[in-house]
Protein backbone atom coordinates (compact mmCIF):
# COMPACT_ATOMS: atom_id res chain seq x y z
CA UNK A 1 0.00 0.00 0.00
CA UNK A 2 2.68 1.92 1.27
CA UNK A 3 4.37 1.52 -2.44
CA UNK A 4 1.90 2.27 -4.45
CA UNK A 5 0.83 5.24 -2.38
CA UNK A 6 4.45 6.45 -2.78
CA UNK A 7 4.12 5.86 -7.15
CA UNK A 8 0.81 8.17 -6.87
CA UNK A 9 3.22 10.90 -5.07
CA UNK A 10 6.01 10.87 -7.72
CA UNK A 11 3.79 10.77 -10.07
CA UNK A 12 0.85 12.90 -9.19
CA UNK A 13 0.55 16.01 -11.56
CA UNK A 14 1.13 13.76 -14.61
CA UNK A 15 -1.92 11.20 -13.08
CA UNK A 16 -3.64 14.11 -11.85
CA UNK A 17 -4.17 15.39 -15.54
CA UNK A 18 -4.98 12.48 -17.08
CA UNK A 19 -7.84 12.29 -14.61
CA UNK A 20 -8.90 15.68 -15.65
CA UNK A 21 -8.62 15.20 -18.94
CA UNK A 22 -10.76 12.25 -19.03
CA UNK A 23 -13.51 14.02 -17.33
CA UNK A 24 -13.42 16.97 -19.77
CA UNK A 25 -13.38 15.02 -22.73
CA UNK A 26 -16.87 13.92 -23.02
CA UNK A 27 -17.68 17.46 -22.41
CA UNK A 28 -16.26 17.88 -25.69
CA UNK A 29 -17.56 14.75 -27.17
CA UNK A 30 -21.37 16.34 -27.04
CA UNK A 31 -20.28 19.27 -29.26
CA UNK A 32 -20.09 16.93 -32.22
CA UNK A 33 -24.36 16.35 -31.51
CA UNK A 34 -25.21 19.78 -31.68
CA UNK A 35 -27.74 21.45 -33.98
CA UNK A 36 -28.70 24.73 -34.41
CA UNK A 37 -32.42 26.24 -33.19
CA UNK A 38 -34.37 29.57 -32.44
CA UNK A 39 -32.47 32.61 -32.78
CA UNK A 40 -29.11 30.77 -34.47
CA UNK A 41 -31.47 30.83 -37.33
CA UNK A 42 -32.83 34.12 -37.39
CA UNK A 43 -29.90 35.98 -36.79
CA UNK A 44 -27.94 33.59 -39.41
CA UNK A 45 -30.82 34.67 -41.83
CA UNK A 46 -29.96 38.37 -41.51
CA UNK A 47 -25.83 37.02 -42.23
CA UNK A 48 -27.26 35.65 -45.38
CA UNK A 49 -30.01 38.12 -46.55
CA UNK A 50 -28.25 42.02 -45.83
CA UNK A 51 -24.95 43.59 -45.14
CA UNK A 52 -23.24 43.04 -41.85
CA UNK A 53 -22.95 47.06 -41.48
CA UNK A 54 -27.14 47.33 -42.31
CA UNK A 55 -27.16 44.41 -39.84
CA UNK A 56 -25.71 46.06 -36.93
CA UNK A 57 -27.44 49.29 -37.69
CA UNK A 58 -30.93 47.77 -37.15
CA UNK A 59 -30.17 45.81 -34.49
CA UNK A 60 -29.05 48.63 -32.69
CA UNK A 61 -31.57 50.81 -33.50
CA UNK A 62 -34.29 48.40 -33.13
CA UNK A 63 -33.32 45.73 -30.83
CA UNK A 64 -30.33 46.04 -27.99
CA UNK A 65 -27.14 47.58 -28.03
CA UNK A 66 -24.76 44.68 -27.49
CA UNK A 67 -22.86 45.69 -30.71
CA UNK A 68 -20.51 42.99 -30.28
CA UNK A 69 -22.42 39.69 -29.74
CA UNK A 70 -24.75 41.34 -32.50
CA UNK A 71 -21.95 41.04 -35.04
CA UNK A 72 -20.81 37.53 -33.57
CA UNK A 73 -24.29 35.90 -33.95
CA UNK A 74 -25.01 36.74 -37.72
CA UNK A 75 -21.59 35.47 -38.32
CA UNK A 76 -22.84 31.93 -37.12
CA UNK A 77 -21.15 29.02 -39.07
CA UNK A 78 -24.71 27.75 -40.60
CA UNK A 79 -24.57 31.33 -42.44
CA UNK A 80 -21.60 29.50 -44.51
CA UNK A 81 -24.08 26.28 -44.81
CA UNK A 82 -20.90 24.89 -42.39
CA UNK A 83 -22.88 22.73 -39.96
CA UNK A 84 -19.25 21.12 -38.53
CA UNK A 85 -18.33 24.44 -38.20
CA UNK A 86 -21.27 24.86 -35.69
CA UNK A 87 -20.44 21.94 -34.19
CA UNK A 88 -17.00 22.94 -33.22
CA UNK A 89 -17.56 26.44 -31.62
CA UNK A 90 -18.49 24.08 -28.23
CA UNK A 91 -14.88 22.14 -28.65
CA UNK A 92 -13.70 26.11 -29.11
CA UNK A 93 -15.46 27.24 -26.20
CA UNK A 94 -14.14 24.34 -23.91
CA UNK A 95 -10.49 24.94 -24.92
CA UNK A 96 -10.17 28.28 -24.67
CA UNK A 97 -11.85 28.45 -21.47
CA UNK A 98 -8.99 26.14 -20.20
CA UNK A 99 -6.48 28.34 -22.14
CA UNK A 100 -7.79 31.89 -20.99
CA UNK A 101 -7.18 30.45 -17.00
CA UNK A 102 -4.08 29.13 -17.72
CA UNK A 103 -2.64 32.37 -19.33
CA UNK A 104 -4.37 34.23 -16.20
CA UNK A 105 -2.30 32.01 -14.03
CA UNK A 106 0.42 32.56 -16.18
CA UNK A 107 0.46 36.53 -16.29
CA UNK A 108 -0.77 36.76 -12.53
CA UNK A 109 2.00 34.67 -11.07
CA UNK A 110 5.37 33.02 -11.95
CA UNK A 111 5.43 30.46 -9.04
CA UNK A 112 3.35 27.48 -11.05
CA UNK A 113 5.11 25.08 -13.21
CA UNK A 114 3.66 24.31 -16.39
CA UNK A 115 1.52 21.13 -15.50
CA UNK A 116 0.55 23.24 -12.36
CA UNK A 117 -0.79 25.95 -14.25
CA UNK A 118 -2.56 23.31 -16.73
CA UNK A 119 -4.37 21.38 -13.82
CA UNK A 120 -5.40 24.46 -11.80
CA UNK A 121 -6.95 25.69 -15.33
CA UNK A 122 -8.57 21.77 -15.66
CA UNK A 123 -9.95 22.19 -12.05
CA UNK A 124 -11.20 25.45 -12.35
CA UNK A 125 -13.17 24.59 -15.98
CA UNK A 126 -14.46 21.41 -14.63
CA UNK A 127 -15.82 23.50 -11.53
CA UNK A 128 -17.04 26.00 -13.83
CA UNK A 129 -19.02 23.72 -16.37
CA UNK A 130 -20.10 21.08 -14.09
CA UNK A 131 -22.21 23.70 -12.13
CA UNK A 132 -23.43 25.37 -14.49
CA UNK A 133 -26.81 26.85 -14.12
CA UNK A 134 -27.31 26.17 -17.76
CA UNK A 135 -24.58 24.40 -19.36
CA UNK A 136 -26.67 23.94 -23.11
CA UNK A 137 -27.17 27.60 -23.50
CA UNK A 138 -23.41 28.64 -22.26
CA UNK A 139 -21.44 26.34 -23.85
CA UNK A 140 -22.95 24.41 -26.66
CA UNK A 141 -25.61 27.07 -28.49
CA UNK A 142 -23.67 29.16 -30.68
CA UNK A 143 -25.45 32.29 -29.84
CA UNK A 144 -26.30 31.78 -26.09
CA UNK A 145 -21.73 31.47 -26.22
CA UNK A 146 -20.80 34.18 -28.32
CA UNK A 147 -23.68 36.49 -26.46
CA UNK A 148 -22.14 35.54 -22.73
CA UNK A 149 -19.71 32.82 -22.53
CA UNK A 150 -17.42 34.16 -24.68
CA UNK A 151 -16.77 37.58 -22.30
CA UNK A 152 -15.84 35.66 -19.51
CA UNK A 153 -13.00 34.24 -21.63
CA UNK A 154 -11.87 37.22 -22.56
CA UNK A 155 -12.13 38.82 -19.49
CA UNK A 156 -9.75 36.58 -18.35
CA UNK A 157 -7.57 37.47 -21.19
CA UNK A 158 -8.35 41.57 -20.77
CA UNK A 159 -7.36 40.89 -16.76
CA UNK A 160 -4.01 39.20 -17.73
CA UNK A 161 -2.70 41.71 -20.04
CA UNK A 162 -3.69 44.33 -17.23
CA UNK A 163 -1.61 42.03 -14.95
CA UNK A 164 1.42 42.03 -17.53
CA UNK A 165 0.86 45.50 -18.03
CA UNK A 166 1.55 46.63 -14.61
CA UNK A 167 4.31 43.97 -14.34
CA UNK A 168 5.88 45.88 -17.57
CA UNK A 169 5.36 42.68 -19.96
CA UNK A 170 4.29 44.40 -22.95
CA UNK A 171 3.04 43.04 -26.13
CA UNK A 172 5.47 44.59 -28.78
CA UNK A 173 6.42 47.77 -26.22
CA UNK A 174 3.95 49.74 -23.81
CA UNK A 175 1.42 51.61 -26.48
CA UNK A 176 0.34 48.48 -28.40
CA UNK A 177 -0.29 46.64 -25.28
CA UNK A 178 -2.60 49.61 -24.07
CA UNK A 179 -4.33 49.08 -27.43
CA UNK A 180 -4.70 45.63 -27.25
CA UNK A 181 -5.94 45.98 -23.73
CA UNK A 182 -8.51 49.32 -25.03
CA UNK A 183 -9.69 47.00 -27.82
CA UNK A 184 -10.66 44.08 -26.06
CA UNK A 185 -12.53 46.43 -23.58
CA UNK A 186 -14.58 47.83 -26.20
CA UNK A 187 -15.05 44.28 -27.91
CA UNK A 188 -16.21 43.13 -24.57
CA UNK A 189 -18.53 45.89 -23.65
CA UNK A 190 -20.66 44.89 -26.41
CA UNK A 191 -21.00 41.45 -26.05
CA UNK A 192 -23.80 41.75 -23.10
CA UNK A 193 -25.50 44.50 -20.31
CA UNK A 194 -24.21 42.59 -17.51
CA UNK A 195 -20.08 41.92 -18.29
CA UNK A 196 -20.56 45.79 -19.41
CA UNK A 197 -21.93 46.60 -16.16
CA UNK A 198 -19.87 44.22 -14.05
CA UNK A 199 -16.62 45.97 -15.87
CA UNK A 200 -18.33 49.27 -15.34
CA UNK A 201 -18.21 48.40 -11.35
CA UNK A 202 -14.91 46.93 -11.22
CA UNK A 203 -13.18 49.53 -13.21
CA UNK A 204 -14.68 52.11 -11.03
CA UNK A 205 -13.44 49.87 -7.63
CA UNK A 206 -9.82 49.23 -9.10
CA UNK A 207 -9.44 53.32 -9.82
CA UNK A 208 -10.74 53.84 -6.04
CA UNK A 209 -8.36 51.57 -4.69
CA UNK A 210 -5.21 52.78 -6.60
CA UNK A 211 -5.81 56.10 -5.33
CA UNK A 212 -6.91 55.03 -1.98
CA UNK A 213 -3.44 53.10 -2.44
CA UNK A 214 -1.46 55.61 -4.02
CA UNK A 215 -0.39 52.85 -6.70
CA UNK A 216 1.78 54.46 -9.60
CA UNK A 217 -0.50 53.38 -12.24
CA UNK A 218 -3.59 55.61 -10.86
CA UNK A 219 -3.34 57.28 -14.76
CA UNK A 220 -3.50 53.88 -16.67
CA UNK A 221 -6.53 52.83 -14.97
CA UNK A 222 -8.02 56.85 -15.50
CA UNK A 223 -7.83 55.50 -18.94
CA UNK A 224 -9.48 52.20 -18.47
CA UNK A 225 -12.23 54.08 -16.74
CA UNK A 226 -12.96 56.42 -19.27
CA UNK A 227 -13.15 54.05 -22.19
CA UNK A 228 -15.29 51.80 -20.74
CA UNK A 229 -17.40 54.86 -19.11
CA UNK A 230 -17.95 55.63 -23.32
CA UNK A 231 -18.29 52.20 -24.33
CA UNK A 232 -21.10 51.04 -22.05
CA UNK A 233 -22.79 54.41 -22.96
CA UNK A 234 -22.60 53.00 -26.67
CA UNK A 235 -24.65 49.55 -24.86
CA UNK A 236 -27.12 51.53 -22.28
CA UNK A 237 -27.99 54.33 -24.76
CA UNK A 238 -28.97 52.33 -27.78
CA UNK A 239 -32.43 53.38 -29.06
CA UNK A 240 -33.19 49.63 -30.05
CA UNK A 241 -33.30 48.80 -25.66
CA UNK A 242 -36.19 50.50 -25.88
CA UNK A 243 -38.20 48.79 -28.67
CA UNK A 244 -36.67 44.96 -26.74
CA UNK A 245 -38.31 46.51 -23.52
CA UNK A 246 -41.64 47.52 -24.65
CA UNK A 247 -42.22 43.67 -25.21
CA UNK A 248 -42.58 43.25 -21.47
CA UNK A 249 -45.71 44.57 -19.67
CA UNK A 250 -44.36 44.22 -15.90
CA UNK A 251 -41.01 45.84 -16.11
CA UNK A 252 -38.80 48.60 -14.95
CA UNK A 253 -40.41 47.93 -11.23
CA UNK A 254 -37.81 48.71 -9.48
CA UNK A 255 -38.68 47.60 -6.16
CA UNK A 256 -39.92 44.45 -7.48
CA UNK A 257 -36.51 43.85 -8.89
CA UNK A 258 -34.05 44.75 -6.14
CA UNK A 259 -36.05 42.32 -3.79
CA UNK A 260 -35.93 39.56 -6.50
CA UNK A 261 -32.39 39.96 -7.45
CA UNK A 262 -31.39 40.19 -3.96
CA UNK A 263 -32.91 37.10 -3.26
CA UNK A 264 -31.89 35.47 -6.33
CA UNK A 265 -28.24 36.40 -5.49
CA UNK A 266 -28.63 34.98 -2.30
CA UNK A 267 -30.22 31.73 -3.51
CA UNK A 268 -26.95 31.25 -5.85
CA UNK A 269 -24.43 32.23 -4.16
CA UNK A 270 -25.37 29.60 -1.27
CA UNK A 271 -25.96 26.87 -3.96
CA UNK A 272 -22.79 27.20 -5.19
CA UNK A 273 -20.70 27.71 -2.14
CA UNK A 274 -22.03 24.61 -0.77
CA UNK A 275 -20.56 22.82 -3.50
CA UNK A 276 -18.14 20.20 -2.31
CA UNK A 277 -15.96 20.46 -4.89
CA UNK A 278 -15.48 24.21 -3.96
CA UNK A 279 -15.23 23.22 -0.62
CA UNK A 280 -12.47 20.50 -1.01
CA UNK A 281 -10.81 23.74 -3.39
CA UNK A 282 -11.05 26.36 -0.67
CA UNK A 283 -8.90 24.40 1.85
CA UNK A 284 -6.25 23.67 -0.91
CA UNK A 285 -6.32 27.11 -1.60
CA UNK A 286 -5.12 27.59 1.84
CA UNK A 287 -1.67 26.32 1.18
CA UNK A 288 -1.76 28.06 -2.42
CA UNK A 289 -2.14 31.46 -0.78
CA UNK A 290 0.62 30.95 1.44
CA UNK A 291 3.01 30.42 -1.74
CA UNK A 292 1.45 33.21 -3.71
CA UNK A 293 1.31 35.91 -0.14
CA UNK A 294 5.14 35.14 0.17
CA UNK A 295 5.77 35.90 -3.73
CA UNK A 296 3.48 37.91 -5.43
CA UNK A 297 3.00 41.85 -3.72
CA UNK A 298 -0.89 41.82 -4.94
CA UNK A 299 -1.37 38.76 -2.75
CA UNK A 300 0.69 39.80 0.21
CA UNK A 301 -1.62 42.61 0.08
CA UNK A 302 -4.82 40.97 0.18
CA UNK A 303 -6.03 42.44 -3.13
CA UNK A 304 -5.85 45.75 -0.85
CA UNK A 305 -9.44 45.06 0.44
CA UNK A 306 -11.19 44.17 3.69
CA UNK A 307 -12.60 41.13 4.77
CA UNK A 308 -16.16 43.12 4.65
CA UNK A 309 -15.34 44.75 1.69
CA UNK A 310 -14.37 41.42 -0.18
CA UNK A 311 -17.69 39.63 0.84
CA UNK A 312 -19.70 42.81 -0.33
CA UNK A 313 -17.92 42.84 -3.75
CA UNK A 314 -19.02 38.78 -4.86
CA UNK A 315 -22.68 39.97 -3.51
CA UNK A 316 -22.56 42.89 -6.13
CA UNK A 317 -21.01 40.92 -8.48
CA UNK A 318 -23.79 38.34 -8.61
CA UNK A 319 -26.51 41.14 -7.99
CA UNK A 320 -25.37 42.52 -11.35
CA UNK A 321 -25.70 39.69 -13.16
CA UNK A 322 -29.34 39.12 -11.93
CA UNK A 323 -30.80 42.55 -11.77
CA UNK A 324 -31.18 44.01 -15.71
CA UNK A 325 -33.38 40.78 -16.58
CA UNK A 326 -35.40 41.54 -13.12
CA UNK A 327 -35.53 45.23 -14.16
CA UNK A 328 -35.79 44.59 -18.31
CA UNK A 329 -38.32 42.16 -17.96
CA UNK A 330 -39.95 41.71 -14.47
CA UNK A 331 -38.65 37.92 -14.93
CA UNK A 332 -35.32 36.43 -14.62
CA UNK A 333 -36.74 33.98 -17.42
CA UNK A 334 -33.54 32.39 -18.65
CA UNK A 335 -30.41 32.12 -16.70
CA UNK A 336 -27.51 32.66 -19.66
CA UNK A 337 -26.60 35.81 -17.47
CA UNK A 338 -26.28 33.66 -14.15
CA UNK A 339 -23.58 31.60 -16.04
CA UNK A 340 -21.52 34.54 -16.26
CA UNK A 341 -22.19 35.81 -12.32
CA UNK A 342 -21.16 31.86 -11.56
CA UNK A 343 -18.08 32.69 -13.46
CA UNK A 344 -17.12 35.86 -12.02
CA UNK A 345 -18.34 34.44 -8.23
CA UNK A 346 -15.67 31.57 -9.02
CA UNK A 347 -12.82 34.55 -9.23
CA UNK A 348 -13.86 36.27 -6.55
CA UNK A 349 -14.39 33.57 -4.18
CA UNK A 350 -10.07 32.84 -4.46
CA UNK A 351 -9.95 36.68 -3.95
CA UNK A 352 -11.81 36.68 -1.29
CA UNK A 353 -10.55 33.53 0.23
CA UNK A 354 -7.08 35.12 -0.48
CA UNK A 355 -8.21 38.12 1.92
CA UNK A 356 -9.60 36.20 4.40
CA UNK A 357 -6.47 33.68 4.72
CA UNK A 358 -4.02 36.72 5.23
CA UNK A 359 -6.63 38.05 7.65
CA UNK A 360 -6.39 34.81 10.11
CA UNK A 361 -2.84 34.57 9.13
CA UNK A 362 -2.18 38.02 10.79
CA UNK A 363 -4.12 36.69 14.05
CA UNK A 364 -1.70 34.21 14.41
CA UNK A 365 -4.24 31.45 13.09
CA UNK A 366 -2.81 28.59 11.06
CA UNK A 367 -2.88 25.80 9.70
CA UNK A 368 -0.10 22.25 9.05
CA UNK A 369 -0.03 20.77 5.81
CA UNK A 370 -2.01 18.10 4.91
CA UNK A 371 -1.23 14.85 4.97
CA UNK A 372 -0.85 13.21 1.52
CA UNK A 373 -2.97 10.29 2.43
CA UNK A 374 -5.64 13.35 3.04
CA UNK A 375 -4.61 15.28 0.05
CA UNK A 376 -5.14 12.17 -2.28
CA UNK A 377 -8.87 11.51 -0.70
CA UNK A 378 -10.03 14.72 -1.05
CA UNK A 379 -9.07 14.92 -5.05
CA UNK A 380 -10.88 11.91 -5.82
CA UNK A 381 -13.81 12.99 -3.49
CA UNK A 382 -13.48 16.34 -5.74
CA UNK A 383 -12.98 14.38 -8.61
CA UNK A 384 -15.69 11.93 -8.77
CA UNK A 385 -18.12 14.65 -7.44
CA UNK A 386 -17.46 16.40 -10.85
CA UNK A 387 -17.93 13.07 -12.84
CA UNK A 388 -20.99 11.98 -11.04
CA UNK A 389 -22.95 15.18 -9.85
CA UNK A 390 -24.75 17.91 -11.49
CA UNK A 391 -24.03 18.73 -15.05
CA UNK A 392 -21.64 15.60 -15.11
CA UNK A 393 -24.67 13.40 -13.80
CA UNK A 394 -26.47 14.91 -16.57
CA UNK A 395 -23.92 14.27 -19.16
CA UNK A 396 -23.59 10.28 -17.81
CA UNK A 397 -27.25 9.72 -18.20
CA UNK A 398 -27.32 11.20 -21.67
CA UNK A 399 -24.32 9.54 -22.63
CA UNK A 400 -25.79 6.17 -21.17
CA UNK A 401 -29.67 6.48 -22.94
CA UNK A 402 -27.50 7.10 -26.33
CA UNK A 403 -29.64 11.34 -25.73
CA UNK A 404 -27.24 12.68 -27.65
CA UNK A 405 -27.34 10.47 -30.58
CA UNK A 406 -31.17 10.29 -30.75
CA UNK A 407 -31.31 13.65 -31.00
CA UNK A 408 -28.67 14.12 -33.15
CA UNK A 409 -30.30 12.02 -35.68
CA UNK A 410 -33.65 13.51 -35.50
CA UNK A 411 -32.15 16.64 -36.44
CA UNK A 412 -30.01 15.79 -39.33
CA UNK A 413 -33.27 14.25 -40.75
CA UNK A 414 -34.73 17.54 -40.23
CA UNK A 415 -32.28 19.34 -42.00
CA UNK A 416 -32.70 16.75 -44.95
CA UNK A 417 -36.07 16.76 -44.90
CA UNK A 418 -36.00 20.64 -45.23
CA UNK A 419 -32.66 20.61 -47.26
CA UNK A 420 -34.10 18.35 -50.12
CA UNK A 421 -37.55 19.49 -49.61
CA UNK A 422 -40.18 20.97 -52.93
CA UNK A 423 -41.00 23.71 -52.41
CA UNK A 424 -43.90 23.51 -54.84
CA UNK A 425 -45.71 21.13 -52.52
CA UNK A 426 -48.48 23.06 -50.43
CA UNK A 427 -48.80 20.46 -48.12
CA UNK A 428 -47.45 20.77 -44.19
CA UNK A 429 -44.63 20.36 -42.89
CA UNK A 430 -44.38 17.79 -40.03
CA UNK A 431 -41.76 16.96 -37.56
CA UNK A 432 -41.14 14.76 -34.74
CA UNK A 433 -40.65 16.71 -31.03
CA UNK A 434 -37.31 15.68 -29.40
CA UNK A 435 -38.35 12.90 -26.76
CA UNK A 436 -36.84 12.99 -23.96
CA UNK A 437 -34.04 15.27 -24.49
CA UNK A 438 -30.27 15.51 -23.46
CA UNK A 439 -30.08 17.84 -20.80
CA UNK A 440 -26.68 19.04 -21.72
CA UNK A 441 -26.86 20.14 -25.02
CA UNK A 442 -30.66 20.86 -25.49
CA UNK A 443 -32.01 24.17 -25.96
CA UNK A 444 -35.10 25.05 -27.29
CA UNK A 445 -37.34 23.01 -30.09
CA UNK A 446 -40.16 23.86 -32.40
CA UNK A 447 -43.55 23.97 -31.26
CA UNK A 448 -47.23 22.47 -32.86
CA UNK A 449 -48.01 26.28 -33.59
CA UNK A 450 -46.71 26.93 -36.66
CA UNK A 451 -46.85 30.71 -36.68
CA UNK A 452 -44.10 29.92 -33.83
CA UNK A 453 -41.07 32.39 -33.96
CA UNK A 454 -38.85 28.82 -33.84
CA UNK A 455 -40.82 27.21 -36.53
CA UNK A 456 -40.41 30.67 -38.41
CA UNK A 457 -36.88 30.18 -38.30
CA UNK A 458 -36.84 27.30 -40.00
CA UNK A 459 -39.05 28.39 -42.67
CA UNK A 460 -37.17 31.95 -42.97
CA UNK A 461 -33.34 29.79 -43.10
CA UNK A 462 -34.34 27.34 -45.68
CA UNK A 463 -36.86 29.69 -48.02
CA UNK A 464 -39.96 27.30 -47.16
CA UNK A 465 -43.62 29.09 -46.86
CA UNK A 466 -45.01 25.43 -45.58
CA UNK A 467 -46.18 25.24 -42.59
CA UNK A 468 -43.90 23.74 -40.16
CA UNK A 469 -45.48 21.84 -37.36
CA UNK A 470 -43.75 19.60 -34.21
CA UNK A 471 -46.37 17.03 -33.06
Amino acid sequence: MSKLLDNILKYKLTLLTICLLIIILPYIYMSFFTHPIADDFTYSLKGKAYGILEVLKYEYLHWNGRYSSNLFVILNPIVFNSLIGYKLVPVFSIIFTIFSLYFFLSSITAIFNKIEKLNYSLFITLLYIYQMPVISEGIYWFTGFVTYHLGNILFLFLVSLIFRYLKNQFIFNKYSHAFIIISLLFIITGLNEVIMLNLLFLCTLTLFITYRNKQANRNFFILLFIFTLIFSSFVYFAPGNSTRESLFSNNHNLVSSLINSTIQTFRFIFEWISSLPLIIMSVFYYFINRQLSDKEVIFKNSFYLKPSYSIIIIFIVVFICIFPAYWATGILGQQRSVNVAYFLFIIFWFINLTVFFNYFKAQSVGFNELRAEIKIFAVLIMLISFAITKNGLSLISDIAYNKQIQYNNIMNKRFQTLSNFDKNNTDTIYFEQIPNPSKTIFILDITDDSECWMNKGYNAYFEIENKIVAR
